[in-house]
């Protein structure tokens, strides 16, 4: 398993073909990890890039990441952003605009906190470290002997 992997954020603003390229040969086949949100722009943006990073030779792995995900209050929904990239999208974190407040302004890391976030994080680091997804313990109790 490669070490390598890389974080490209599709936000709003356009990405160069010429960064996308230097990305591709820089980490051959270690995983790059697309960072973007619910909005027009940015999703075209991640379309553009997942596009150009599967037309190499050697394509690395692809996760995709919605970043600020909030299904109540978005006017894009996850299946709309699923049809808008052409793909599943493999993480969703929520947006959790407190917690991150608070560990901006006390220099905690997420990490360190139980959040919706922190804990899509988690499963985000596990799944990376290439480990198996933990399964819920069941309390040990004698009700646990009957079910």
């Amino acid at each position: 398993m490669s070490t390598a992997s890389a974080t490209v954020e599709s936000g709003p603003q356009e990405v160069s073909e010429s960064a996308a390229t230097r990305i591709v040969r820089i980490l051959g086949k270690a995983p790059v990890y697309l960072v973007t949100e619910v909005s027009i722009p940015a999703l075209r943006n991640a379309r553009r890039l997942m596009s150009f990073i599967a037309a190499r030779d050697r394509s690395p792995h692809l996760e995709v990441i919605l970043n600020r995900f909030n299904a109540k209050e978005i006017e894009i929904d996850e299946t709309s952003a699923t049809k808008a990239l052409g793909r599943p999208l493999d993480w969703k974190i929520p947006n959790d605009f407190q917690s991150v407040r608070t560990a901006e302004n006390t220099g905690v890391p997420l990490a360190l906190k139980v959040s919706p976030i922190s804990k899509v994080m988690a499963k985000m680091a596990v799944s990376a470290a290439g480990k198996p997804a933990r399964t819920a313990k069941r309390p040990r109790t004698l009700r646990g002997l009957f079910q």
